[in-house]
């Protein structure tokens, strides 16, 4: 789950990694406050010629991963009703997705936090049984543990 979760944003790193200045445009065209909205997804079509999960399945196939896998990387669609899974690659698709939406909703103003919160688990609840305290409670260990490790990888000297 943890790979799938961590593949789902490969696009995403490998255009800012490759294609900087496209990805600038791109927030650019998404941030205009003239004319209508642009989805990060329209603007990266115009711009790139294709979007996020494009890239990313480009790169997998590239370095050899089985369709098997791209299936589980490819996040499911904020729009898209969550059903059961009915076999391990839909979970560990299911888990990932999930996981990575928890990650954006933490990194909202705290202001938009708790609402945010009730949209995934008004998402996610019947089909994982998650709940606010689960939900809250593993961002917090997930913060400290993150907390622990970049203290350890300061030099002795500064500590």
């Amino acid at each position: 789950v943890q790979l799938a979760a961590q593949l789902q944003h490969l696009g995403s790193l490998l255009a800012h990694y490759h294609f900087s200045e496209e990805m600038q445009q791109i927030t650019r065209l998404t941030t205009a406050t003239d004319g209508p909205p642009v989805s990060s997804q329209t603007a990266m079509l115009a711009v790139l010629g294709v979007d996020m999960e494009g890239l990313t399945a480009s790169f997998l196939r590239l370095w050899g991963l089985t369709e098997a896998l791209l299936y589980r990387v490819r996040a499911i669609p904020a729009d898209v009703v969550i059903r059961t899974p009915t076999s391990a690659p839909g979970w560990v698709k299911l888990v990932a997705s999930c996981a990575n939406e928890v990650v954006v909703l933490s990194e909202q103003p705290e202001a938009g936090q708790p609402g945010a919160l009730a949209q995934l688990l008004d998402r996610y609840h019947q089909t994982l049984g998650l709940d606010a305290a689960q939900v809250q409670a593993a961002l917090h260990q997930a913060r400290d543990k993150l907390a622990r490790h970049l203290t350890n990888l300061q030099p002795t000297a500064t500590r």
